[in-house]
């Protein structure tokens, strides 16, 4: 990934003329101890390569900091910040995406995300959601396409 970082920092740079801030925003906490670095660093040939990019880690965020905010973007991702694994928790971000008719369609990533820290029941008894709702989207056909490929 650092290496893509620098290719797209470029890339944006060279087309808009205009200086760029790379972030590399990281979704799900690895279930196994990783270092994330916030640089990418290259040398070849006594020539030498290198990008900063901030790095934001969705775990280490308080999940009450997007109801404080406010941050409506935020809000699918809230199951997965810290502090928004809890039922009470994701039904108040539910309530405020369902309060505006722009956010409505983030509905079900918010629960894909709370799939990852309440039981699969919780989740439909909260979102009045059905597995057959995600599975008829284009983005769970190419999740699991990918995982297809991935595990051949």
């Amino acid at each position: 990934m650092p290496r893509r970082m620098r290719a797209y920092a470029a890339l944006a740079e060279e087309k808009y003329k205009k200086p760029v801030y790379p972030v590399l925003i990281n979704i799900l906490e690895p279930s196994t101890p990783t270092e994330i670095v916030n640089c990418y660093e290259s040398e070849f040939l006594n020539l030498r390569a290198y990008q900063d990019y901030r790095v934001i880690n969705l775990w280490e965020i308080e999940a009450q900091t997007v109801f404080q905010q406010p941050l409506p973007s935020l809000l699918p991702f809230v199951p997965i910040l810290k502090g928004g694994g809890e039922e009470a928790t994701v039904r108040q971000a539910l309530q405020l995406l369902r309060e505006d008719e722009q956010l409505l369609e983030l509905e079900n990533l918010l629960a894909f995300f709370a799939t990852f820290v309440l039981k699969t029941e919780i989740v439909q008894q909260i979102m009045r959601w059905d597995m057959a709702v995600l599975q008829q989207s284009p983005w769970y056909q190419q999740i699991l396409q990918e995982g297809v490929v991935f595990n051949n």
